[in-house]
């Protein structure tokens, strides 16, 4: 596949001006004549951001201002602890003692969690299943059921939080760690499945802003974290099996590891990152087909912020052109994504 390295570039002065005024829509809707907030435009918010609204919630949602509402909404859901660990959480292989039925049984109780979630939580539950969606991982694969709780409360905890932290902990999961091969990536033998699906899947986008060099030494830095799905014990690190020597990674030399690898992603290619990211955001929440001038505005709050995710939320979801009448009842394009692969095997 052809490079594209740094096909993304910064604007600089009649352009960065004449992109600010492409980028008004962004500004937060003000309700209009021409474009009042009422029931339809309350339930599309709902809609977008969670499971859909009651008439009473619709009704009180009425009562406030647009920003005001996505605030609550989205400040709640941020400020929720932690999903409450089953007793089973951190049971390995040898706890179940080779009951089948026992071991069936917590799966069945972690799908009702689930669905119990989406309707408890609704907006943190949403934001965590398109999560579970761009982190992908499938219980048939990796098979433990604590690997299985530990996954679905990682996409809980950093539904909203910092996305590089996010994806430097999704890498040490050890859910992903089995199922896209990172427990086979040591020292010697590196296996380039995960390195590949980082920068692919995860945070730049298909052949952009890395070469096939990139992935290969990109995965001799993520040598050492394993996990055993066999026994379903805790991921670790083994420094045995750690490739403790110098890595070229986007031109730059350096003994890197797990963490800084990650870290390098986001400091030496945040144009691709943020665009890759917020375009994945805008065409889940808002339509299949992306407005360039919306994710360029939306991308540059992503950096701006360190990669936080909610201001990025609270920009869009508060914009002028989110609510736009076109986007009311438009059908977001089904995809052949795995996004009940973590449900149906919990069954």
């Amino acid at each position: 596949m052809p490079n594209q390295i740094d096909t993304i570039t910064d604007l600089t002065g009649s352009e960065t001006m004449a992109a600010k005024a492409l980028n008004n829509t962004l500004d937060p809707y003000v309700p209009s004549p021409e474009k009042p907030w009422n029931a339809r435009r309350v339930a599309h918010l709902y809609r977008r951001l969670g499971f859909g609204a009651t008439i009473e919630q619709i009704q009180q949602g009425l009562q406030m201002s647009p920003s005001a509402l996505v605030d609550q909404l989205l400040d709640t859901a941020a400020a929720l602890p932690p999903p409450t660990p089953p007793v089973w959480a951190n049971w390995i292989s040898g706890d179940y003692g080779g009951d089948k039925v026992l071991y069936d049984q917590h799966r069945e109780d972690m799908r009702f969690m689930w669905y119990s979630d989406m309707l408890d939580e609704s907006v943190r539950a949403r934001m965590a299943l398109f999560w579970h969606n761009h982190f992908v991982t499938e219980l048939l694969v990796y098979g433990c059921n604590s690997y299985m709780w530990s996954y679905y409360s990682l996409l809980h905890e950093y539904a909203f939080g910092n996305f590089r932290e996010f994806t430097v902990q999704m890498g040490k999961n050890p859910a992903m760690l089995v199922y896209l091969n990172g427990n086979l990536n040591e020292a010697g033998e590196p296996n380039e499945n995960y390195a590949r699906e980082l920068m692919e899947l995860f945070t730049m986008g298909e052949s952009n802003g890395y070469t096939q060099l990139d992935v290969v030494e990109m995965s001799r830095a993520l040598t050492g974290w394993q996990a055993s799905f066999n026994e379903c014990t805790p991921a670790f690190f083994d420094p045995a099996k750690f490739d403790n020597t110098p890595k070229t990674i986007f031109g730059k030399t350096d003994n890197f590891d797990f963490d800084s690898a990650h870290y390098l992603i986001f400091s030496e290619r945040p144009q691709q990152v943020s665009h890759f990211v917020t375009g994945k955001i805008y065409r889940h929440f808002v339509y299949q087909h992306e407005d360039p001038d919306i994710i360029q505005g939306l991308a540059a709050t992503f950096r701006d912020n360190d990669w936080e995710l909610l201001p990025v939320f609270k920009q869009l979801f508060k914009s002028e052109h989110f609510f736009e009448e076109r986007f009311m009842n438009a059908k977001i394009k089904a995809r052949s994504t795995p996004c009940c692969r973590f449900i149906k095997w919990a069954a």
